[in-house]
């Protein structure tokens, strides 16, 4: 929930302020999987985390030309979650 909280703060309309409240409960979570998770499910969330924080470096320094890059980082954020959820599904399942 906290990743599509973000990635929906994400947006070049809206404050660095949100953004970065929102980059801050990510960094948060993600440290408890850092912590506690299985190694594969620690590198997914890693991924994860890196390609949000990818978005939000590019939106600090967004303009027009940033718009196809923006969509491209958008697309890597939503592999990056595909692949976070499937690995903690096959975790939580014992490989199912």
């Amino acid at each position: 929930m906290a990743f599509n909280e973000t990635l929906n703060l994400l947006k070049p309309s809206n404050p660095q302020s949100a953004r970065r409240s929102g980059l801050e409960k990510v960094n948060a979570l993600y440290s408890l999987v850092d912590l506690e998770g299985p190694e594969d499910v620690r590198a997914a969330a890693s991924a994860m985390r890196e390609a949000l924080l990818d978005v939000a470096e590019l939106l600090d320094d967004y303009h027009r030309d940033s718009a196809a890059a923006y969509d491209w980082e958008l697309e890597r954020c939503a592999a990056a979650r595909r692949v976070f959820l499937s690995t903690t599904h096959a975790v939580l399942h014992g490989g199912a």
